[in-house]
């Protein structure tokens, strides 16, 4: 009897683990969403608020659910530039030499030189 007892015990430990086990997996693939693309500003795109005083960023932000891998998409004019800035002291000395500049075609133009 004393083997018999042992052998369940470490069967049910087994089976206790392996549905433990499918448990976890289950629920990280529950939690896993596929990316989203999001155009700040929706259809009016991303202005300064002397430009377009309509837009409200804060408004429109309130209003999505993001995710970690979601993308923002800026659209603008020619006239502004979007750079992914890694600091705040690099965003506020508009130091933009040390961060990466982000690619894409657009009918944006380069500026070397920012107010």
């Amino acid at each position: 009897m004393g083997q018999s007892s042992g052998y369940n015990y470490s069967t049910s430990v087994l089976q206790l683990i392996t549905i433990v086990s499918c448990l976890v997996v289950l629920s990280c693939l529950g939690s896993v969403s596929a990316y989203k693309n999001y155009t700040v500003g929706g259809s009016l795109g991303w202005f300064d608020a002397l430009e377009k005083p309509d837009v409200n960023y804060q408004k429109w932000a309130d209003s999505k659910n993001f995710s970690l891998g979601d993308f923002l998409i800026f659209n603008t004019d020619n006239n502004h530039s979007v750079i992914q800035t890694y600091n705040f002291t690099t965003y506020k000395f508009c130091d933009y030499d040390e961060n990466i500049r982000i690619s894409f075609k657009s009918k944006l133009s380069e500026y070397l030189q920012f107010f």
